[in-house]
């Protein structure tokens, strides 16, 4: 399925790596200091946990391969090569 000359799966996995790097580094940092401002007001008990931090590295590894492939593409679009 295409929309716009895009893969519509290409484009889901770029929303999808979006979500999950803006929590990793806007909503979790956030998280982690609210998370202590309230243990230290008695509000959430000590002993519980913070939120989980995420494994961005295989994040990475799909946003730079698509960004990469995307690149290119535009590269041969522009000089006339692709189709």
């Amino acid at each position: 399925k295409s929309l716009n000359g895009f893969d519509v799966r290409q484009t889901d996995e770029v929303w999808i790596c979006f979500f999950f790097l803006a929590y990793q580094f806007l909503v979790y940092p956030l998280l982690v200091w609210c998370w202590a401002l309230l243990q230290a007001k008695g509000w959430i008990p000590g002993t519980l946990a913070h939120p989980p931090m995420l494994d961005t590295d295989a994040l990475w590894v799909i946003l730079s391969g698509m960004l990469g492939i995307a690149g290119a593409r535009t590269f041969e679009k522009v000089k006339g090569v692709s189709k």
